[in-house]
C-alpha cells in the first residue's frame, strides 16, 4: 500500500477518534489515536503535513490535529508535528482550542532537529507560497520561533530522481522561489556540518557547477564559488531585515552560516548587512 493510500486510512481513523461534548469541546479519543500513531507512525506524519496545508485543517477543527501531533511527541520524542500544528494554527490566524483528551501529560522535551519535508506538490510547482504562509516571522509565536529558528533541516521529494538535488531542476526553482519570497528561510536551519544544509540551500541557488558528484559518489558543493558566495550574502541582508524589527537575535545564525570560511571571506560576507 502506497504512503498515499495508508494516509487517507489514518486520516479516516482519527476522523472516527474525535467527537464533541455537549458545551461544544472537542473530545479525542487518546487511546484510538495512540493506537493509530503506534502502528503507522510514517503515514501519520505524512497525513498531518499534508492536510495542514490545505483548508481541511481549519475546517473541521484544530483539536485532533493538536492531539494527534501530542501523542506522536509523546510515543516518538519527535515534536515536530507538534511545531508544525502550532504554525498552521497561527499562520490560519486561529486559537488552538481546548482539548479534552487521555493523553498523559508530559515534561517538556529536550530540543529536537525538526525535520521539514518539502510538499511534493509545491517543489512540482515551483511554488513556495504554503511555506510563507506557514512559517514567516512575523506570524509565529515568540515561543514557536525558539522552537525552529537554528533548529531545522529541510529535506525534498525524490520521486525517482537519483541526481543531487542541487542539479534537479524542480528543487531548484522551489528553492530559488523560497529564497524570493523568503530571503531569511536560513535562519531556521540547523548548520551543524552533519546535515548538510550549506550545500543544500546554498547549492541549489548557485549555479549547477558549483555542486559535483565525486567518483566515489559523494557529492559536494564549491562553498568558495561566487554564486554560492552571493546567495549567503543576499540570505545575511534577508535575514538582518526580518529579525531586527522583531527584535530577534539573528547574529548566532549569520556566525553558522559563515563558520567554515576563513577570516577574510567572514569579513566579506559579514559586511554584506
Amino acid at each position: 500500500m502506497s504512503i498515499e493510500d495508508r494516509g487517507k486510512q489514518v486520516l479516516t481513523e482519527l476522523f472516527e477518534a474525535c467527537s464533541a461534548n455537549e458545551q461544544g469541546q472537542s473530545r479525542v479519543d487518546g487511546a484510538k489515536i495512540t493506537t493509530v500513531v503506534r502502528r503507522d507512525p510514517a503515514a501519520v506524519a505524512f497525513a498531518v503535513q499534508k492536510i495542514l496545508t490545505s483548508p481541511l485543517a481549519g475546517q473541521v477543527g484544530w483539536s485532533m490535529w493538536l492531539v494527534t501531533a501530542k501523542v506522536f511527541e509523546h510515543e516518538h520524542g519527535d515534536d515536530s508535528l507538534v511545531v508544525m500544528v502550532e504554525a498552521a494554527a497561527a499562520a490560519a490566524g486561529a486559537k488552538l482550542p481546548r482539548v479534552l483528551s487521555s493523553t498523559p501529560h508530559e515534561p517538556e522535551p529536550q530540543r529536537k532537529l525538526l525535520v521539514l519535508q518539502m510538499a511534493e506538490a509545491d517543489v512540482a510547482a515551483g511554488d513556495a507560497h504554503r511555506m510563507l504562509m506557514v512559517m514567516r516571522l512575523e506570524g509565529l509565536s515568540t515561543e514557536l520561533r525558539a522552537k525552529m529558528l537554528g533548529n531545522c533541516i529541510i529535506t525534498f521529494p525524490a520521486l525517482g530522481d537519483d541526481r543531487p538535488v542541487q542539479h534537479i531542476r524542480r528543487v531548484r526553482a522551489f528553492v530559488a522561489d523560497l529564497h524570493r519570497r523568503m530571503p531569511y528561510f536560513p535562519v531556521f536551519l540547523d548548520f551543524d556540518d552533519r546535515h548538510g544544509m550549506r550545500m543544500v540551500y546554498f547549492g541549489c541557488l548557485a549555479d549547477t557547477a558549483a555542486t559535483e558528484v565525486r567518483p566515489d559518489g559523494a557529492v559536494g558543493t564549491n562553498m568558495g564559488d561566487p554564486s554560492v558566495l552571493e546567495a549567503i550574502k543576499t540570505s545575511l541582508v534577508g535575514i538582518r531585515r526580518a529579525c531586527s524589527p522583531l527584535g530577534i537575535d539573528w547574529k548566532p545564525c549569520a556566525e553558522a552560516m559563515i563558520a567554515p570560511y576563513d577570516a577574510e571571506i567572514r569579513r566579506t560576507l559579514l559586511g554584506a548587512y
